[in-house]
């Protein structure tokens, strides 16, 4: 029997942060808002045998600082619980779990822990700090991935997460944001962070809940049943790794462009846009990703190894070129175009037919322009103009081309009668991803082409 009832979603989440790890409550109000953070370390002072030396960051539940042993030297992450919550016996646990989750995975592809201890009466811990890139920076500089360099870093977090599972930890928070590239050494290894809010299962297999049934994730990145507040397991980090693939093969998530109330709700009830109207991927692949997105937990892949492999199996079978270089980020002017059928007059032709014959105009025009056109709705085209230099300049030519594929729409409608058509024209800049194809520059996903479609 499958645990995901869609009946239970609640029909207001309050005000999400997007981005950021949420508590919900159960009756769908707004969620717990976060403590105000009491700064009290100050580099130089001692936690543990640790001498801190700046912060990192500060979350829900504490801080963590840049530090170094004080005796051997190494370099490590110390992360103390926040003050404020030292008297939360909930709180409290909540940190224990989670030094004692990542502690008990020992994977290369986990971040280790090296110590805990109390500062002050409240816990840390120290871990290996890493200094690469989180993977939304690298989505962020270098657009949608290739194929094989997307698997390369998705198949270690599987690995991870898989491991996570087999001792009974559950991540409930795997994103892009909390994996890193860990480089020292000169070789390079994934890192999955960040159990702050991973759930210990029980001997039956069932996630122990918080008394308050609270659910706790990011919107992005939630699995229905977080939303929804029912029972999580391993196919929820499955969830999130299919968010993840998506993510690093489209440059975008599956539900953006709307408020993070929205987004958690659609994960809970919408069916996810193919990832391949953003960026070329293979069908196959796709079917995979897809999969994992399935909003029952009873029809995604049973083990984040499994999705692991059957990425891996669609991949081999993809007999496409290679994706090769990372697409560029580049400044863009994009060209939205929309046909909007009315009433016909008397005497004009069929409306439809009209719109479709009009769009074939339009798509010539703009091709003919130099513009990367994509066709996201079979009435509407986005033409994409990439800005070299002068973005400006890029505006004005945008411009004129959109004013004269509109003319040359106009001179069709009058000589063929078309009746009932409207045509509007908007323009937008933003950033897009563009590779190097056979005709120039191609347009594979950015900001600016997905942010009209979510």
């Amino acid at each position: 029997m499958s645990s995901y009832d869609p009946s239970a979603c609640p029909q207001s989440l309050g005000a999400l942060p997007e981005h950021s790890t949420v508590e919900l409550p159960p009756d769908g109000a707004a969620p717990v808002p976060p403590c105000p953070v009491e700064r009290d370390i100050a580099a130089g002072d001692l936690v543990g045998d640790y001498i801190v030396r700046s912060e990192i960051a500060a979350g829900g539940c504490g801080t963590v600082y840049e530090a170094e042993h004080r005796v051997l030297g190494r370099r490590a992450a110390v992360k103390v619980l926040h003050p404020e919550l030292s008297q939360s016996a909930e709180m409290v646990q909540r940190f224990v779990t989670e030094a004692r989750s990542v502690a008990s995975i020992a994977h290369p592809n986990v971040v280790e822990v090296y110590e805990f201890g109390h500062y002050r009466d409240r816990p840390f811990f120290a871990m290996e700090r890493i200094d690469g890139p989180r993977l939304d920076e690298v989505v962020e500089r270098e657009g949608p991935l290739p194929l094989s360099r997307a698997i390369e870093l998705v198949a270690p977090v599987c690995s991870a997460a898989h491991a996570a599972h087999a001792v009974g930890v559950i991540h409930r928070d795997i994103k892009a944001s909390n994996v890193l590239i860990d480089r020292r050494g000169g070789a390079e290894r994934v890192k999955l962070v960040d159990f702050g809010v991973a759930r210990l299962l029980t001997r039956d297999g069932l996630a122990r809940l918080t008394r308050s049934r609270r659910r706790i994730g990011t919107p992005r990145a939630m699995a229905p049943e977080q939303v929804c507040g029912g029972t999580v397991d391993a196919r929820t980090d499955v969830y999130a790794l299919g968010v993840l693939a998506y993510f690093l093969l489209s440059g975008r998530y599956p539900f953006e462009g709307r408020g993070p109330v929205d987004v958690a709700m659609l994960h809970a009830t919408a069916p996810p846009p193919p990832p391949s109207r953003f960026a070329p991927i293979p069908a196959a692949v796709e079917r995979v990703v897809l999969r994992a997105l399935a909003k029952d937990p009873a029809q995604r892949f049973s083990s984040a190894v499994d999705l692991c492999d059957a990425l891996r199996a669609a991949a081999a079978a993809d007999t496409s070129p290679p994706g090769g270089a990372p697409a560029d980020v580049r400044a863009a002017v994009g060209v939205f175009v929309e046909l909007i059928p009315a009433a016909p007059r008397p005497g004009a032709r069929d409306v439809d037919g009209a719109a479709a014959a009009a769009r074939q105009v339009l798509l010539r025009a703009l091709r003919e322009a130099g513009l990367a056109v994509s066709e996201p709705a079979p009435t509407s085209l986005v033409g994409v103009r990439v800005a070299d230099a002068d973005t400006a300049a890029a505006v004005i030519a945008a411009w004129r081309d959109a004013e004269r594929a509109a003319a040359q729409v106009e001179a069709e409608a009058g000589a063929r009668k078309w009746g009932g058509l409207r045509v509007v024209v908007r323009l937008r800049v933003d950033r897009a991803y563009v590779r190097a194809g056979g005709r120039g520059l191609r347009v594979v996903g950015g900001p600016l082409v997905a942010g009209d479609s979510a």
